[in-house]
C-alpha cells in the first residue's frame, strides 16, 4: 500500500490501474496559535473561561475536521405523532481533557511535536473510494480540491461524489498539503466469478461501512 503526500502526488507515479484509496488528513498547530492560546489561559479571568477558551481551541484546530454532518432523522410510532428533523453531532471534547491541559497548558507544545511525526496508522480514513483508473481519479480530487479553495466553494449540494467530497474539504478549512492518500491497486475481475462483479467496488463498499469516513458517502 503506497501513501502519497499532497505535494508528491502529481510526481508520483499512481499507475492507470484499478483499486481502493483513502484520504487522510494530518492535524498540524501552528506555533503562533499555541502561542496565543497559552497568553489567552494565562489572561484569563476565571476557571470557565479557561475551560471556554480551551474547548474553543481543541474544536478549531482537532475535532471541527472530523465533525459529522446532521443525520436526518424520521421517528413514528403506532397511534403517535410522526417526527422528523436533522440531528446535530454534539461537541466531543471531554471535561477531564479540558482539565488536564489547563493544570499544564505547555503540553500543547509536546501535542504539537507528536503530531508532526504521527503516521497515517493512527489517523480515521476521511475518505475512501474506489476507481477503474487510480491516476485518474486521485488526480481529479487533486485538482477539484484546488480549484474549489481558490474559488471559495464551501457548499455540499453536488450530485458528483467527487465534486461533494472537495466541497466538504474546503468547507471544514482544512489545509490541503495536510492530506494524505494511501493507494492499493485491486485487480478489477475475480476469479471464479459468475457474474461482471468488479473486486474493488466490493472492497471499497465493506471498507466504507467498517470505517464510517467523515466525508464518505456510502
Amino acid at each position: 500500500m503506497d501513501i502519497i503526500r499532497w505535494n508528491l502526488i502529481k510526481d508520483s507515479k499512481i499507475d492507470n490501474k484499478s483499486g481502493i484509496y483513502a484520504w487522510y488528513y494530518t492535524i498540524s498547530i501552528g506555533d503562533i496559535d499555541i502561542s496565543n492560546a497559552l497568553t489567552n489561559l494565562e489572561n484569563a479571568s476565571s476557571h470557565k473561561e479557561k475551560e471556554e477558551l480551551l474547548r474553543s481551541f481543541l474544536n478549531k484546530h482537532f475535532f471541527d475536521f472530523y465533525k459529522e454532518d446532521n443525520y436526518l432523522v424520521k421517528i413514528s410510532g403506532k397511534l403517535m405523532p410522526s417526527f422528523s428533523g436533522a440531528l446535530s453531532h454534539v461537541d466531543s471534547v471531554s471535561n477531564s481533557l479540558i482539565e488536564k491541559i489547563i493544570d499544564s497548558p505547555e503540553c500543547l507544545w509536546e501535542i504539537k511535536k507528536f503530531l508532526s511525526y504521527l503516521s497515517v496508522d493512527f489517523s480515521s480514513p476521511i475518505y475512501i473510494g474506489m476507481a477503474e483508473d487510480l491516476c485518474t481519479r486521485i488526480l481529479k480530487h487533486k485538482s477539484l480540491i484546488e480549484k474549489f479553495k481558490r474559488e471559495k466553494i464551501t457548499h455540499d449540494n453536488f450530485e458528483d461524489r467527487d465534486e461533494s467530497f472537495a466541497a466538504r474539504v474546503v468547507s471544514r478549512g482544512m489545509i490541503e498539503t495536510n492530506l494524505k492518500v494511501s493507494i492499493k491497486y485491486v485487480e478489477p475481475e475475480m476469479k471464479h466469478a459468475k457474474s461482471e462483479i468488479k473486486l474493488h467496488n466490493i472492497l471499497e463498499n465493506l471498507l466504507n461501512r467498517i470505517n464510517y469516513p467523515v466525508l464518505g458517502r456510502n
